[in-house]
């Protein structure tokens, strides 16, 4: 029996973190999809994952974690689906809060 494609929604995939790790997981899990959900602020940047842009198997959506209809139509539209967050804001005692304390 095939092993089934599993589809990964990464929040903050353009970052130093979520970058490597979407590299990572395309490298070392080939029934793996990786679907990278990033605003692209300060601190992502596409020249990250420019060496994984164009595999089939990797997707960008440029979105905003507390826009959560965006954010539950890229949940929805690709199924058996896990989440991994590897966003979030740098700021000097900013970092404990939540995200709707950000937003």
């Amino acid at each position: 029996m095939p092993t089934p494609t599993l589809n990964i929604l990464v929040t903050g995939g353009a970052g130093f973190i979520g970058s490597n790790f979407i590299r990572y997981m395309l490298a070392k899990r080939p029934t793996y999809n990786l679907i990278n959900y990033d605003k692209l602020t300060y601190a992502g940047n596409l020249e990250n994952l420019r060496n994984v842009e164009n595999k089939p198997r990797y997707k960008f959506v440029k979105g905003d974690i507390c826009d959560a209809d965006k954010l539950r139509e890229t949940f929805r539209a690709a199924p058996n689906q896990c989440g991994y967050q590897l966003c979030g804001r740098i700021a000097r005692g900013s970092q404990h809060y939540g995200c709707s304390r950000l937003c």
